[in-house]
């Protein structure tokens, strides 16, 4: 059995091949922090995604292609693991070795077309009434299974604790969902959550990572909001306390794949390795959040802020930083482009596609190296004005609004 991990930019792709089976496995996996109101979204989701796609819309429709790939078996479940909710989607088919040619392809695509390309109109999801009522019925029918209802009750008792929440989902949750609000979190499920893709059977390597690289996915880059280019709009009420060093912004979230958490270590380490030299990192973060970081001296929380309050905190920053783990795209780097301010960011594959020359990378895990390269850029003038000069080339290669506009009238236009 041979095991291999290639990082695909926005997830990782795990390939674990092995002769011992008929049939190839796949499993995707999204999971994020539990949050007790967003279980019964997730177990419905799973339900909805599976149920059609843009190019499948009818029950009929997947009853027909499932026979035309060999009984293809697709399936789909919601699990915890430790304080993660983990989403999954499993497909098993025969392979082509015991088929026809190009029948692992096939039967990829469609796998991949129910979980990535939904049965959408308007941004709503056209019918998750049906979907709704099964969720019902499997929630009431929990009472059925005396073991399992005992182990939930059990759980219960363990008050505001991520194992005491019921992984079914709740009732009362339901009837508040829309099929505008599901797809509203299945985009933020995309974005946000971490993403393994785990593919496991006979087969070669290469034939597998170009059908990942080569599905239909259409790419639009993101690009900063209008109101930087528009100082008239700026909010400029958050005035951060005047300080003589370096300022370090990151705005973002406190999501796990955001590692904010490595900032407490540099800390550390630039106060051992540089003891005279003054920093401070300002986060956007959710002060309740995050009780540990909000410890450290070096690090000023200010809450969420509105797009409007963004760029002033740019003009008060002398770096922007971002240790990030996993991105789909990150605004914060053309943001940081346009207000010039240099790119400190995680030495990973879509970080420096996103920045090429325009930024100095560092290896997210390791706290030591972060703080050398912080103090480093800090003390170089001249590779800051370098690295501006360069952000300005790289900006021009993005789409700015109206070309991003453009590209999704020629997306739409050719489905």
């Amino acid at each position: 059995m041979n095991f291999e991990t290639i990082n695909m930019g926005g997830y990782n792709l795990h390939l674990i091949k092995t002769n011992k089976f008929k049939t190839i496995t796949i499993d995707v996996d999204f999971y994020r922090n539990i949050k007790k109101e967003e279980i019964t979204k997730r177990n419905l989701l799973k339900m909805v995604l599976l149920d059609s796609s843009n190019n499948y819309k009818t029950e009929r429709d997947l009853i027909i292609e499932s026979e035309n790939l060999y009984d293809i078996k697709v399936s789909s479940s919601i699990s915890r693991i430790g304080n993660f909710s983990n989403l999954s989607f499993q497909t098993k088919f025969l392979n082509e070795k015991y088929t026809e040619k190009d029948m692992n392809k096939e039967s990829i695509i469609f796998f991949l077309d129910l979980i990535f390309n939904p049965y959408v109109k308007d941004n709503t999801f056209v019918s998750i009434d049906n979907q709704k009522n099964r969720l019902r019925q499997d929630i009431l029918s929990i009472k059925d299974n005396k073991i399992r209802y005992s182990i939930l009750k059990l759980m219960e008792k363990m008050k505001d604790k991520p194992y005491s929440y019921n992984t079914f989902g709740y009732l009362e949750d339901i009837d508040n969902i829309t099929g505008k609000s599901l797809y509203e979190y299945y985009k933020k499920v995309l974005k946000e959550d971490k993403i393994d893709i785990f593919v496991l059977g006979d087969f070669q390597s290469n034939d597998i990572k170009k059908i990942f690289k080569t599905n239909n996915v259409f790419t639009v880059t993101n690009f900063y909001n209008s109101v930087f280019d528009d100082p008239n709009l700026w909010d400029r009420s958050i005035k951060l306390p005047v300080f003589d060093g370096i300022t370090l912004l990151t705005i973002a979230s406190n999501y796990p794949h955001k590692n904010l958490a490595i900032i407490k270590d540099v800390c550390k380490c630039l106060k051992i390795r540089y003891p005279s030299f003054k920093f401070r990192f300002v986060l956007t973060i959710d002060k309740s959040a995050f009780p540990e970081i909000n410890k450290c001296t070096e690090v000023l929380v200010l809450g969420k802020v509105d797009i409007s309050q963004c760029p002033f905190l740019y003009e008060q920053s002398d770096i922007m930083f971002l240790p990030t783990l996993l991105e789909c795209f990150s605004a914060s780097y053309p943001e940081a482009m346009r207000m010039g301010k240099p790119i400190m960011t995680s030495s990973i594959g879509f970080a420096k596609g996103l920045c090429g020359k325009a930024a100095i990378y560092f290896d997210a895990l390791n706290a030591k190296e972060i703080a050398d390269k912080i103090y480093r850029l800090s003390m170089d003038s001249t590779l800051k004005e370098r690295l501006i000069i360069e952000e300005i080339k790289q900006l021009a290669e993005y789409d700015n609004n109206i070309q991003r506009l453009e590209k999704y009238m020629q997306i739409i236009e050719s489905i």
